[in-house]
Parts: C-alpha cells; structure tokens; sequence
C-alpha cells in the first residue's frame, strides 16, 4: 500500500517531485546539467513504477519478482538519500530529537529551550512544505 499511496502522490504532483530530484542532482554536482525535460519525464516514470510496484503486489502480480525489484528499489533511495542527500538534516534531526523530548519530559525547566526547538523545527517543516508546493525561490 506505501508503494501504491507513495506514487499516487508523485503523480498528483509531478513538479514537486521533479523539484527533489534537481535538488538531489544539485547534491552530487549536476544541478543544470540535466535539462528539466529530462526531470520531469523521470518524476512521472517514477511514479509510474512506485504506483505499478505496489499494484502488482497488492493483487499478487508477479508478487516475488515484484518485492524483489521493490526490495532493491527502497535499498537504492534509502543509500541515495544517505550519500547524496540535498537538505542538511543535521539540524532538522537535533531539534526533532528536541522536540520530541518535550512530551517526554516532566522537567519543567527546561520546558522553554525545548519549547523554541519545537517552534523551530514546526517552522522548519512549515517552509519545506511551502518550498514543496511553490517550488524554489528565485533568486
């Protein structure tokens, strides 16, 4: 079903999709030289692959040879977005880990610091979404 939902949304959005690959190109040196043609028609392949995967599975088409080719499929995005990822997440990461303290701890003191990386990191992800649907800034 993640396959199926994860394609629906990549069709729905294709431009979107094709943002994050042009981020991931810009990543590992090659932003601008791949033409956004090119971008854009391996978004919707990839959604037609991520949907088609989970389809076929669903209704156990093919199911082992589908699994395996999705198996390889999440281990080549999982170690893509480790190597080659665009957003520096360090940061994003500390202040979720902050953030989640929060409902953890009965601390009050440190209650406020921990409020503000909540604020921070909602902010964060606020923009990304933002960036997400409206695409990059010029700039």
């Amino acid at each position: 079903m993640v396959f199926v939902f994860s394609g629906f949304v990549k069709a729905i959005d294709p431009l979107g999709t094709q943002y994050k690959i042009q981020e991931y190109l810009a990543a590992i040196g090659l932003g601008g030289m791949i033409p956004d043609l090119l971008t854009l028609g391996t978004s919707i392949a990839l959604s037609a692959v991520e949907f088609c995967l989970g389809i076929f599975v669903l209704f156990a088409i093919r199911r082992r040879l589908c699994a395996k080719i999705m198996l390889v499929f999440m281990g080549g995005m999982t170690l893509i977005s480790l190597w080659f990822s665009p957003v520096q997440s360090g940061d994003r990461l500390r202040l979720f880990r902050r953030c989640r303290q929060a409902f953890k701890s009965a601390d009050t003191d440190k209650r406020p610091d921990i409020d503000g990386a909540c604020h921070r990191f909602v902010a964060m992800a606020i923009e990304d979404y933002r960036v997400h649907i409206e695409g990059p800034a010029s700039g």
